[in-house]
């Protein structure tokens, strides 16, 4: 999988198909963004997270504005209900963010798809 992945970097086209921001339940602002990734499937999307480890992997992504990333708890296993910090540039400015993957089918946000990947930024009480 990994030769996979990174015969793909760099040659990976996406767009933002959709995004919509709305207020969910009063309490956190959803940002829900669909991206059309050609030539990748769910599974991969999947492994590279569990398997993304450092900075390093985490710039191939974007390597303009992701400039730091660590888990919050080792770097091996699955990504679902565990967390992480990076650093992104947003608007330029560098912006430090604590992002908690979730199980799917606990968060309130509609699906169009059957698999989704679903993260929240925490606040400094652990509150989305």
């Amino acid at each position: 999988m990994l030769q996979a992945i990174n015969g793909m970097i760099g040659r990976i086209s996406y767009k933002v198909t959709e995004l919509t921001a709305r207020i969910s339940a009063g309490r956190t602002k959803d940002l829900v963004v669909h991206h059309e990734i050609q030539g990748v499937t769910p599974e991969m999307i999947d492994w590279w997270w569990d398997h993304i480890g450092d900075t390093e992997r985490y710039r191939l992504w974007h390597p303009k504005s992701h400039q730091f990333f660590t888990w919050e708890a080792g770097a091996d296993g699955a990504h679902v209900g565990r967390g992480h910090r990076v650093v992104e540039k947003i608007a330029g400015i560098p912006t430090m963010l604590r992002i908690r993957w979730e199980e799917e089918d606990t968060v309130p946000v509609d699906r169009m798809y059957g698999h989704v990947n679903v993260g929240s930024i925490l606040d400094s009480k652990e509150i989305p």
